[in-house]
């Protein structure tokens, strides 16, 4: 019985394109269970992480480029993530040689499909190579990485230099956020164990965060594993600095999901009383073992707020970081651009006025809800929250906010806070 050869970089990129791109899981998540399954070395894990990504970042692009030689309604789906890939690194890569980009592109393509798919490869790649300063040429504007529909809602929105900035940092690779738990350590021995594992991080002044341009997981996952760190946006941990939680306040993260939030305001605030909403049961267990990994108190979980209502509960904050489309995160989820449709924008923001309509009432007089979506787009953001407002006479909109990240490197996001009279 013939043993099959334990997967490579590209095999695995190759694996996860085509389960993101057929619309299976993030990249993120694929990739994290698929390095973690295979064991890659540390130079293939992040080859393997810069051929994801970097396809999805470039896919426009490159669909452009293999259009010229194949025709997309004849090739397989399958096929065309190879011929992407093969492109990607044909094309976008410098330190990768035309000889092994061929070689390891048709012996893939050998593997996975046969001898004339890799035959067609061969020739298709060949090709590429010998028009490449035809194609860098075309590759030179940013705003070709995008559907047409999101860069016509852009630009009606910002000037031409705010847009090319955020382009660009959509573009390009976020930095990694890296949140200290300050009730199991200091900022000094963090630091520390950051040099000691060898990883390049610069502290965010006056909070206890880090950011890394690059960094090797496997490296890290020890003082995860310990509670002292946790991987969490800039933007992300500025919405739970936001709720400016108290000590002996009673609060809820309404949409909490993994609980990266409610982690960051227990550690920032341990003397509060927490309740989380969370229907995904998976999420909620992955919660719960995360606040547990950090030392921190298990919260109290509701099912809805109809339980909330039928206990007479209410809270002096509620927390809502609504399910979104994610458009302020193409930079770390570049994939989301080729999934949304506009349509999708409206349907989201129905859901999110939704949720805010069922969690209001369980807030006190007095008590403040803070609203946050990692978009930038008004539907689910400025127009959705001035709009409750309206229909709410004792909701008073003290602030609006965003934050972009081609100002502030971190994820997209919009934040409002909501108070309500007294």
């Amino acid at each position: 019985m013939t043993r099959k050869p334990a997967p490579d970089a590209r095999a695995l990129a190759l694996q996860i394109l085509r389960e993101v791109l057929g619309g299976r899981g993030f990249a993120s998540g694929r990739l994290d269970a698929l390095l973690e399954r295979h064991r890659l070395g540390a130079a293939d894990r992040g080859l393997c992480t810069q051929l994801v990504y970097g396809v999805l970042r470039e896919k426009s692009f490159l669909d452009r480029v293999v259009s010229e030689y194949v025709s997309a309604a004849k090739t397989p789906s399958g096929l065309r993530h190879l011929l992407r890939l093969a492109a990607y690194q044909a094309l976008c890569l410098d330190k990768v040689p035309d000889h092994a980009v061929v070689n390891e592109s048709v012996e893939l393509a050998k593997r996975h499909f046969g001898e004339p798919p890799a035959r067609m490869v061969n020739a298709v790649l060949r090709k590429v190579i010998a028009d490449r300063q035809k194609h860098l040429e075309d590759r030179r504007d940013p705003a070709g990485a995008f559907p047409e529909w999101m860069l016509e809602r852009w630009r009606r929105r910002y000037p031409e230099s705010t847009l090319g900035a955020l382009l660009s940092y959509f573009n390009g690779i976020p930095p990694v956020g890296l949140r200290a738990n300050l009730q199991k350590t200091d900022p000094e021995t963090v630091s520390g164990k950051l040099r000691e594992a060898g990883l390049e991080a610069a502290r965010v002044s006056g909070t206890p965060l880090w950011t890394a341009h690059t960094l090797d997981r496997e490296a890290l996952t020890p003082l995860m594993k310990e509670g002292v760190i946790s991987i969490q946006d800039p933007h992300s941990y500025r919405v739970a600095e936001a709720v400016a939680a108290a000590p002996g306040e009673i609060g809820l993260d309404a949409c909490a999901g993994h609980g990266g939030k409610s982690a960051a305001i227990l550690e920032a605030c341990p003397d509060l009383e927490l309740w989380v909403h969370e229907p995904a049961s998976e999420r909620l267990a992955e919660l719960r073992e995360n606040l547990r990994r950090l030392g921190l108190k298990t919260p109290r979980v509701l099912a809805s707020a109809s339980a909330a209502a039928r206990r007479n509960l209410s809270f002096d904050w509620i927390l809502v970081d609504a399910p979104c489309s994610g458009m302020g995160t193409l930079g770390r989820k570049p994939e989301i651009r080729w999934r949304l449709k506009p349509k999708g924008l409206d349907r989201l923001a129905a859901g999110q006025r939704a949720i805010l309509e069922a969690w209001w009432p369980r807030l006190k007089p007095g008590g403040r809800l803070l609203y946050a979506v990692c978009s930038l787009e008004p539907e689910e953001g400025e127009a959705l929250v001035r709009a409750f407002a309206a229909a709410h006479p004792e909701a008073q909109l003290a602030a609006i906010r965003e934050w972009l990240p081609s100002e502030d490197p971190g994820d997209g996001f919009f934040v409002a806070n909501l108070h309500r009279r007294t």
